[in-house]
C-alpha cells in the first residue's frame, strides 16, 4: 500500500529492495510475453478493482498530501504539524490484519509504482545509487551517539 499511497502524494518512496532478483513484478496484461522477465513478470493486476474505488483512493492520496483525513465530525492529524502519516491510514485501510476492498484497490494501484521502481533499479546504476545515499544518511541520522 505504500507505494500506491505515497508515490501519487508526491512523495519519493524508493526503498531499498534486499534481493533485486526475488522481488515479484506485476502485469496488466497476462498475454503480453515478457522474454526478458518471464518469472520477475509473474502478478497480474486488476484494474478493475483500482477503478471501482478511483475517486475514493483519490480523496485518500489528497489526504496523505494534505495531511489531514476527516472522518464525520472529527479531523484526524497530528496537533503539530497536522500530518497524517501513511503509517495511519494504511491501519484505518485494513482490518485483523487484511486489507479493506479500498486498501486493496490501493495496492493493485501500488503494484504498477513497484513494478516501475523495480525496473529502475535493475536498469539505472545511478537510481541505486542515489537510493544507497539517502539509506546511509537516513542511517547516520538516527545512529545514536558514543
Amino acid at each position: 500500500m505504500g507505494f500506491g499511497l505515497l508515490t501519487p502524494a508526491g512523495f519519493a518512496y524508493a526503498p531499498q529492495l534486499a534481493d533485486l532478483s526475488d522481488q515479484k513484478m506485476w502485469r496488466i496484461d497476462r498475454t503480453t510475453a515478457h522474454a526478458a522477465f518471464p518469472d520477475a513478470a509473474r502478478g497480474h493486476i486488476d484494474l478493475a478493482r483500482t477503478e471501482r474505488h478511483w475517486e475514493n483512493i483519490l480523496r485518500i492520496i489528497g489526504f496523505v498530501h494534505t495531511g489531514f483525513v476527516h472522518t464525520g465530525s472529527v479531523h484526524t492529524g497530528s496537533a503539530h504539524t497536522g500530518a497524517v502519516r501513511a503509517c495511519d491510514v494504511i491501519r484505518m485501510l485494513s482490518r485483523d490484519g487484511r486489507p479493506t476492498p479500498l486498501g486493496d484497490a490501493i495496492a493493485c494501484y501500488g503494484r504498477i509504482v513497484r513494478s516501475l521502481h523495480i525496473l529502475r533499479l535493475a536498469d539505472e546504476p545511478g537510481y541505486r545509487r542515489q537510493i544507497k545515499t539517502q539509506a546511509n544518511l537516513q542511517e547516520a541520522a538516527t545512529r545514536s551517539p558514543g
